[in-house]
């Protein structure tokens, strides 16, 4: 089977040998059609092309690739009408299970023009992504089933009750939505390419809401972690903390030995945290130790962890505006964070200093004390108002100005290359 797609049209079609649709073609199409379905997105007409408002960029991607390829979605407030092979169907939208930090999926519940309901369940399989996260690789799994509208039902009523309690909590909503998710269909999973590594002398704290063996096999590859560290042992050279772990460990009677036990490695990695935690990590370490702390990050979540730390650094993107309005310095791509700490960070210490240095002796006007001791201390002053006022503005500016703004004393390549 061979995929061609039309650089026209933006229509794919799907071959074989014998002209046939085979069980491939329809699994794709499937897979499409829930790209399409199971998002809380908002379609706007801009200039004549529809534009996708979601959450994340990366779901308005991911609906843009679908209609790309072929399926075209008209959303309307309880119904989605997606055109798939020219051929029209309708996905009346039933319940949505929203994302949180602490069921980490999203699922919706529609019922089909064709009669039957389906759940469509993200990231609730175990075993078979074990296969791809020992690689190193972050997933997004894209499941489904078909329900019977006896069993939505009895569903329905469960969760209506939950949702409509007085005080709702999340434990509860997410128990009654592991009730319909099991027994799913894989439809497919992204691999995406692992970023490239950050090497630098620093000790490196990993805080994600990815799965440890994910995370693990990711520090691996960028060389945060090495075949020679021991890790979990006694004499630790790195760490891996589970979201579990860490809510003992961040407890008042146990976070001072966590604390300790972690400034021995060299890197520590923290997986499945949730944005709390992140910041709660961050405030440990920042109110026992000496060192200066700067966390980066490009996701509206970690607002919270980057306001904690000592220098926040925010990537500006489609995502991350929120937390770059928030952060003390602001890079466009991760790629500039080498050059930021090793180049502009250098240069800003030795400019500052010099400012500072500079400015000094031209702030102790010692001619203005000594002329005090011969006339008694009045308020005669030694020198015009004029020349007072400009002293530090136009008199003794260009020195400081020049070694503040404009010196480098080593260039940015020597600094790239010995750093």
């Amino acid at each position: 089977m061979h995929v061609i797609l039309d650089s026209v049209g933006a229509n794919f079609f799907l071959g074989t040998a014998a002209a046939t649709f085979t069980r491939e073609h329809d699994i794709l199409v499937e897979f499409l059609t829930l790209l399409t379905v199971c998002y809380t997105i908002i379609p706007k007409l801009k200039d004549g092309k529809i534009h996708y408002q979601a959450s994340s960029p990366d779901k308005a991607a991911l609906i843009a690739g679908a209609e790309l390829l072929g399926l075209y979605a008209t959303h309307k407030p309880k119904s989605i009408f997606v055109d798939v092979l020219d051929v029209s169907q309708e996905f009346q939208i039933l319940n949505v299970c929203k994302f949180n930090s602490t069921c980490k999926h999203m699922s919706t519940i529609d019922y089909a023009s064709d009669g039957h309901a389906g759940t469509i369940i993200f990231e609730r399989l175990s075993k078979v992504l074990e296969d791809y996260v020992t690689e190193g690789l972050r997933t997004l799994c894209i499941t489904y089933c078909n329900i019977s509208e006896s069993k939505y039902k009895q569903w329905s009523a469960i969760n209506d009750q939950a949702a409509s309690t007085i005080n709702v909590c999340v434990d509860t909503l997410n128990k009654a939505t592991k009730i319909i998710e099991h027994n799913m269909f894989l439809l497919s999973a992204t691999r995406p390419i692992i970023p490239s590594s950050l090497t630098h002398p620093a000790q490196v704290w990993v805080l994600t809401s990815d799965r440890q063996e994910t995370v693990i096999n990711i520090g691996m590859s960028c060389r945060l972690i090495t075949e020679s560290m021991n890790m979990a042992t006694h004499s630790l050279s790195s760490l891996c903390g589970h979201a579990t772990s860490l809510i003992y460990a961040l407890k008042k009677e146990l976070s001072k030995m966590f604390l300790k036990l972690a400034v021995m490695c060299k890197a520590i990695i923290c997986c499945h945290m949730s944005p709390l935690q992140k910041a709660l990590v961050v405030k440990l370490v920042k109110k026992n130790q000496k060192s200066i702390l700067l966390t980066i990050s490009n996701s509206a979540n970690d607002i919270s962890m980057i306001q904690a730390a000592h220098v926040g650094i925010g990537i500006s993107s489609i995502e991350g505006f929120q937390v770059a309005c928030s952060a003390d310095i602001i890079i466009s791509q991760f790629y500039f964070l080498k050059k930021l700490l090793l180049v502009h960070r250098t240069w800003s210490y030795q400019c500052l200093s010099g400012f500072i240095m500079s400015c000094s002796p031209y702030s102790c006007l010692t001619p203005s004390l000594q002329f005090s001791f011969f006339n008694n201390f009045l308020s005669q002053i030694a020198y015009g108002f004029w020349t007072l006022s400009l002293y530090n503005i136009v008199f003794t500016v260009l020195l400081p100005l020049v070694i503040g703004v404009f010196d480098q004393f080593v260039s940015a390549r020597i600094l790239h290359r010995y750093s």
